[in-house]
């Protein structure tokens, strides 16, 4: 019986080295956003998303439809607007910084925020995200300042659609391939058939649906999981 237990003890170490040589490489071989499990993070921050920007563009549209015009409406209101955007703004983005960190340290108890970084954005995730963000800045401005403005967003709709096709394959979640097919789907429409649309809302029933559409679905395709 005092022979085995050394044995054992022996095997719980090599147990906890090759734990630790497996976490070296998932964290190597990729972004450890492939390994980790985003969905519960991504529902929450998704709905906070579609349903603030569907509120703060009906009130826009509202105070213009009041005022006459945008210029009309009055700067305090505009003010108290913006910083309300901006406030959302912070607390959706520090929603979602701090669930990812969370799921991180499910895969690596001992990562510091800074190694989280380093470790997400990965020089493969970098040179796949990075051509989609100039894209989504570049195109639609060169369209505004070109004057094709009311071609500005529909295309900035599609590339984006683009980039969920993209992201689903690191994340593996179903909802942004839905959330991708319905930018794609009211991008095509708004270029084609509804170019007159006002922008707040195109802005309402792409974006702010699209997001709201990936948050239900993903729930939905969630039910029941722990």
């Amino acid at each position: 019986m005092k022979e085995e237990q050394p044995d054992k003890q022996n095997e719980i170490s090599k147990l906890e080295e090759d734990l630790k040589l497996i976490k070296k490489a998932v964290t190597r071989s990729g972004s450890i956003l492939q390994y980790m499990d985003v969905s519960q993070t991504l529902r929450p921050v998704t709905f906070l998303t579609g349903a603030l920007m569907i509120l703060f563009c009906t009130l826009f549209y509202y105070f213009i439809l009041q005022h006459g015009s945008y210029a009309a409406i009055p700067s305090q209101i505009k003010l108290v607007l913006y910083l309300a955007i901006a406030l959302s703004f912070i607390l959706v983005g520090g929603l979602k910084i701090r669930g990812l960190f969370a799921r991180a340290r499910e895969i690596n108890a001992q990562i510091t925020f800074i190694q989280f970084f380093d470790v997400v954005y990965t020089h493969r995730f970098l040179t796949m995200l990075i051509p989609f963000l100039i894209s989504l800045v570049a195109l639609p401005l060169y369209f505004s300042f070109s004057g094709f403005d009311k071609m500005a967003l529909p295309l900035l709709m599609i590339i984006f659609a683009l980039l969920c096709f993209s992201l689903s394959t690191i994340f593996y979640l179903r909802a942004m391939i839905y959330f991708g097919c319905w930018l794609l789907l009211t991008g095509f429409v708004y270029l084609i058939w509804l170019p007159e649309l006002y922008v707040l809302l195109q802005l309402i029933f792409g974006f702010g649906v699209g997001f709201l559409i990936m948050a239900a679905s993903d729930y939905l395709f969630n039910k029941g999981k722990a």
